[in-house]
């Protein structure tokens, strides 16, 4: 059975991370924090700052790329999802939740 996957999307600077750091340490289960963060630590310096970036004009260089981490990010979730491994996506960016994010939420 999936694990559950809490999003915590909002502004930066808003406590998203505070927040997922509370929740850990609230229970002794597993839940792992995964989002834009996590995502910038892991980037090369030349596509910083990756999906730190909002889509459409701020580094059309990175445009491309965008659109792949975001799918990965969105990946990556879902597999820990399969995996039961809880997890706390932190986000904080203007693309929406995609539509096949849908299906595995019940998946």
């Amino acid at each position: 059975m999936p694990s559950p996957i809490v999003i915590l999307n909002a502004a930066p600077r808003s406590g998203k991370s505070s927040i997922a750091r509370a929740l850990q340490a609230q229970t002794s289960d597993v839940w792992i924090n995964l989002g834009v963060d996590c995502s910038m630590r892991a980037m090369p310096e030349h596509l910083l700052p990756g999906i730190g970036l909002r889509p459409g004009g701020e580094r059309p260089d990175l445009e491309d790329v965008l659109s792949r981490l975001y799918r990965a990010l969105w990946d990556s979730i879902a597999a820990h999802a399969r995996c039961a491994c809880p997890s706390l996506p932190i986000l904080a960016c203007t693309r929406p939740i995609p539509a096949h994010f849908a299906s595995w939420k019940t998946a």
